[in-house]
């Protein structure tokens, strides 16, 4: 079987999304097991920073609000995702800037100067014909 790895930042994701569920299936024993193998994970890798219960007041050991809770991202996982983001919105504009170099290209293997040049006359002799129209108007 091929070895296959997952970074820390997107299952450090998938967890905290987890374990601020709240439906029929997120359950003491899913949301322990979550929290058992994020901090193992977070501990093996430097990353651990802590984590916050969504409700202090909800917090006691043993129920659903004690492993209700989020992790803090490190350091090193905040550089990596601001990276991440980055890449992104550079790859977003250089799709941006290649649709418009495509579509300005195509406009170029459209271009005839011929007819710009035929229409930029038939403009400019209907032009000069209405504004003598308008002078020998004038002069009744």
């Amino acid at each position: 079987m091929p070895k296959r790895t997952i970074g820390v930042l997107p299952l450090l994701t998938w967890a905290n999304e987890n374990l601020s569920r709240t439906d029929e299936f997120a359950t003491i024993d899913f949301k322990s097991g979550i929290c058992c193998m994020i901090e193992m994970v977070l501990h093996e890798t430097g990353n651990y920073e802590g984590f916050c219960f969504q409700d202090n007041n909800d917090s006691s050991y043993g129920t659903l609000g004690h492993y209700s809770r989020s992790y803090f991202y490190s350091e090193m996982m905040r550089k990596e995702s601001r990276n991440l983001f980055q890449k992104s919105e550079e790859a977003e504009s250089q799709k941006v800037k290649q649709g418009i170099e495509e579509e300005m290209a195509g406009e170029a293997d459209d271009y005839d100067p011929e007819v710009e040049w035929y229409m930029s006359d038939i403009l400019n002799d209907s032009g000069a014909a209405s504004s003598n129209k308008v002078k020998n108007n004038e002069g009744k």
